[in-house]
């Protein structure tokens, strides 16, 4: 299940209401929604950037990846499989830690020739920068929705991304997806 949380843009200065939508605080918002809802199995944040650029070794990915920020239960919402490596966990989520998982494209087109395990990728876009130490590897899914490929995806500790982030607009909660009981 996946929700968004947008501002109403279409309202009014003259609207009357009692409290406008900014962002999703993880502590105050998203975490209490378990306690809540116990059907609720896991549940992430969602940051992400368009056209990143990835650099690794005197090779480049431009404007095709996508730096994606998740917590740890993120794999298991999305059933994406790491083939390599160990998956991000609570620990580097709440430390900020500067890892990645990288999709099955950058690992091609980057570490063709290289171990990718332990590296660091530099990725970049117009409103940050930052290195990442490469801790696992995604089977290819060979699938693009909305105009995405998750082969070309940069999955850091969300964050990390938020830290990382020198613009304030994508460093905000507005996505989220949750994994619920069957049947609920």
């Amino acid at each position: 299940l996946s929700f968004r949380g947008n501002q109403n843009w279409d309202q009014k200065a003259t609207d009357k209401t009692g409290m406008s939508f900014t962002t999703f605080s993880w502590e105050r918002d998203l975490e209490p929604l378990k306690q809540i809802f116990p059907e609720i199995l896991k549940i992430t944040p969602v940051l992400s950037t368009w056209r990143s650029k990835l650099d690794f070794g005197g090779k480049v990915i431009e404007d095709e990846a996508r730096v994606v920020g998740v917590n740890e239960d993120a794999f298991a919402i999305t059933s994406r499989e790491i083939i390599r490596g160990d998956n991000i966990s609570y620990f580097h989520v709440k430390n900020r830690t500067p890892v990645c998982i990288i999709g099955s494209e950058v690992v091609e087109k980057l570490f063709s020739n290289v171990d990718p395990l332990g590296e660091i990728l530099r990725v970049s876009t117009d409103d940050q920068s930052l290195g990442c130490r490469v801790m696992g590897t995604l089977a290819a899914l060979k699938k693009q929705s909305e105009g995405r490929n998750p082969d070309l995806e940069v999955y850091i500790p969300y964050t990390y991304f938020q830290s990382a982030s020198g613009n304030w607009w994508m460093a905000r909660i507005r996505d989220v997806l949750l994994k619920v009981e069957e049947g609920v």
